[in-house]
């Protein structure tokens, strides 16, 4: 774990956490250790927990699965949730969620850094559609932070927000794969 971090910093994450390397591979197995109950195996292709868990001020464990329906207001806390990751970059605001206009959609508009969009959702019984990844990247400047899922295969990812100088870096100092999109595991739902 005290490569992984070594890693991690060499890509610039990590930059609040205080204390070497060592330490800081200390906090975070004691985070993972909390939430999973299991040891971290970080042998394996890195798909986001790992930074997700040691890192929670620049990234976020997602798992679409989420009892998603009109009454949980879902999406508005995924984008408050997304939105908490650019450190006030990003400012997202009043959220409305439409789940009548089209049957097996979920239109959502809001603010967006003061501008007004829509989000053309998919209704997949309780899952959150990951294609919100991509949309919110859409209506953001190019040149600035955008969110970014780190792609390990399986149904749940992790995000984080980065620019792309960022990004690159952690992949080229990682095992890392980040994608501006949903992982290819959700084929049907671009």
């Amino acid at each position: 774990m005290i490569e992984e971090v070594r890693r991690y910093r060499q890509a610039g994450w990590f930059q609040n956490e205080v204390g070497s390397d060592q330490e800081v591979a200390k906090r975070a197995r004691e985070r993972w250790w909390a939430e999973w109950e299991s040891e971290v195996d970080t042998s394996g292709p890195d798909d986001g927990i790992f930074i997700c868990m040691a890192g929670p001020e620049r990234a976020i464990w997602f798992d679409p699965e989420s009892d998603t329906c009109e009454e949980n207001e879902t999406y508005t806390g995924v984008l408050q949730e997304l939105a908490a990751l650019s450190g006030g970059d990003l400012v997202i605001t009043d959220v409305v969620e439409n789940w009548g206009r089209e049957p097996g959609r979920v239109f959502v508009s809001c603010g967006v850094n003061g501008a007004s969009y829509e989000l053309a959702l998919h209704q997949y019984d309780e899952w959150v559609d990951p294609k919100i990844v991509a949309q919110l990247n859409a209506v953001l400047p190019g040149d600035g932070g955008r969110f970014y899922v780190f792609d390990g295969g399986g149904q749940a990812f992790g995000i984080t927000w980065a620019t792309s100088d960022e990004a690159e870096s952690l992949m080229a100092h990682g095992r890392a794969l980040l994608l501006d999109r949903a992982p290819d595991v959700w084929p049907g739902i671009r």
